[in-house]
């Protein structure tokens, strides 16, 4: 599926293909990058409310009633989808557009003009129809009230009001109207939640680590303690004398309160609750594992409080996070997510992955997302770095070596390789997001290579100059 945002401030155009592996936007500094990434983390995040939202308003066109006096709610599902795509994909958008001031944490007037559109090509539709049609949902739901049933093969989907008994113990009466607008509730709940799988491909989870990762680890508690005594001032207002207190109330919030995007917001709310997080362990660890002792010499380690430190290696000394390097800081984000939060399917968005990052780590890190993208989570990256690009240049050239000659000689793995299909790139400028091709041989930068060029330019210069190709 491919997301279009138009004016997005100073952003005229940028349409992304979500069906990448691995998603790419570079290009020179305020060119709304950031802006972009974490709107796409905001569409991620909010997509199965978004979808469920466009369901219900297309099912009822599709399957008009009553739903105070049916009994069956039903529907054709490749009627749905062969009828109504163009206008779910427009609710959806249009969904998503009335979150976008509150994801990006900006005032309605900069999204004004933005416009969204969704688009599905040809083929997705195609494997999209035939996944929906060997769907098989066969579920009794007392707690509801009802059954569900589609069956493989068959397009139609029914959900039934179960029968009641008489308060005299009789059988089969038709429950009363009560609860039943639950019914068409819940079949656009499921029908959003399997639109999102097959047809739209959307993963199921989001995370993003914000170029504001490392703060948001070192301040968060600071922050969360901030909005505490907000609360506790905004109580205490609301208890005073009524004639001042709504004034008051609002003046407190614009004094003091501080909107963050949905992104910086999210990653508070995780930096808050390591502890429980650090409970669940992730079939990613030994990734993380492998990223500690490769690129920090050391271990993260997350306290019963949920206090993170960092412990080198040969050493039982925890040191605090304000104590480590910041290249620690950096990662520390990145190793919690592979140790305890990743799963198979999740979209992961990385705003700046070079932060803080002598040249080899740079291209550590640039392998450790391929790995993370052959092993099944999407990956969308917002960098500067030309070690990054051109390490997955590297990456993408060795999917050639067919029998891993180069790979072994050179020390890398197959399981970091990526094809030229799997990536999406995008090169962003004062107005538009342009694509850029993925060949064989990887993704050229026309600004970094520019700058590059002149750069050795002027060295040379200086040298034949200043030293007359003499070595001085």
């Amino acid at each position: 599926m491919k997301l279009t945002l138009r004016n997005l401030g100073r952003l005229r155009e940028a349409t992304i293909d979500l069906d990448k592996d691995l998603i790419l936007l570079t290009g020179p500094n305020n060119t709304s990058k950031t802006y972009v990434a974490h709107a796409l983390y905001g569409f991620g995040k909010e997509s199965f409310s978004d979808t469920t939202v466009a369901a219900r308003i297309v099912l009822d066109e599709l399957a008009p009633g009553n739903p105070e006096t049916e009994q069956r709610f039903g529907f054709d599902v490749i009627e749905f989808v062969e009828r109504f795509l163009p206008r779910l994909l427009e609710e959806k958008a249009r969904a998503f557009l009335t979150d976008l001031a509150e994801i990006l944490a900006s005032s309605e007037e900069f999204v004004a003009r933005t416009e969204v559109k969704l688009e599905l090509g040809a083929e997705q539709l195609a494997r999209a129809k035939h996944d929906l049609l060997a769907l098989e949902e066969k579920h009794v739901l007392k707690e509801m009230g009802m059954t569900e049933l589609k069956s493989a093969g068959s397009p139609i989907w029914n959900f039934d009001r179960l029968p009641r008994a008489s308060a005299a113990g009789g059988g089969g009466a038709p429950s009363p109207s009560r609860g039943l607008l639950s019914m068409r509730v819940f079949a656009s709940a499921r029908l959003g939640s399997v639109l999102d799988t097959h047809l739209l491909r959307i993963p199921p989870h989001t995370h993003v680590l914000t170029a504001e990762r490392a703060a948001i680890q070192l301040f968060s508690r600071e922050l969360s303690l901030k909005r505490t005594e907000l609360v506790d001032d905004l109580l205490k207002l609301k208890s005073g004398p009524r004639v001042d207190a709504g004034q008051a109330i609002e003046n407190a919030l614009e004094q003091r309160a501080q909107r963050y995007p949905l992104a910086i917001q999210d990653g508070l709310l995780i930096a808050n609750d390591l502890a429980r997080f650090k409970a669940v362990n992730s079939s990613f660890a030994p990734l993380a594992e492998q990223l500690e002792r490769g690129l920090l010499g050391g271990a993260i380690r997350i306290d019963e409080q949920g206090e993170m430190s960092f412990q080198p290696n040969d050493s039982d000394a925890h040191l605090s996070l304000h104590l480590s390097s910041s290249s620690v800081k950096s990662l520390a984000g990145l190793s919690f997510f592979l140790r305890h939060i990743a799963k198979r399917g999740q979209f992961l968005i990385i705003d700046e992955p070079e932060l803080n990052l002598h040249p080899d780590n740079q291209r550590k890190v640039a392998r450790v997302l391929a790995r993370l993208v052959r092993s099944g989570i999407k990956v969308l990256i917002s960098t500067h770095s030309d070690y990054i690009i051109r390490e997955l240049n590297n990456l993408i050239m060795l999917s050639a070596d067919k029998d891993g000659s180069v790979r072994q000689r050179l020390g890398y793995d197959e399981g970091e390789t990526l094809s030229p299909e799997q990536v999406g790139a995008y090169l962003f400028d004062s107005e538009k997001a342009n694509p850029i091709t993925v060949t064989p041989t990887g993704i050229e930068v026309a600004t970094i290579e520019r700058e590059i060029n002149a750069l050795n330019a002027v060295s040379q210069d200086i040298y034949f100059t200043l030293f007359g190709g003499t070595g001085g």
